[in-house]
């Protein structure tokens, strides 16, 4: 009987070491498949913060373009507010004329908001 014991706990001892380097391998298995999502999410991150950047460059470069649209659009009016002017159309400074102080700042203000 003794010797029956012996051998079955030498059987299970085997068979611990055997299943022990099976969970030693799965472990390791899975730490370097944590270490691969981890690297795979830094460069994840990486890539966000570099589209979030041109985007930020792209809304800076739309915003400058705005406003340079906008300024042309002004120059645009103005220049064709003198040629009126010259051709002896002379609406705008009447219409600023018979508005008083109050209307002819927002006549003016309205015309050429940003220009000055």
């Amino acid at each position: 009987m003794k010797s029956q014991l012996d051998e079955d706990i030498s059987s299970l001892s085997i068979s611990l070491k055997n299943e022990e380097e099976i969970h030693k391998k799965k472990i390791w298995k899975f730490r370097m498949a944590i270490k691969a999502f981890g690297s795979n999410f830094a460069n994840l991150e990486n890539e966000i913060n570099q589209v979030g950047e041109n985007f930020i460059r792209v809304g800076e470069q739309l915003e400058r373009v705005a406003k340079e649209k906008s300024r042309s659009e002004e120059i645009k009016e103005l220049v064709d507010y003198f040629a009126e002017f010259n051709a002896g159309k002379h609406d705008l400074i009447d219409q600023l004329k018979d508005n008083g102080s109050e209307g002819q700042i927002k006549v003016f203000s309205s015309h050429f908001n940003n220009f000055f």
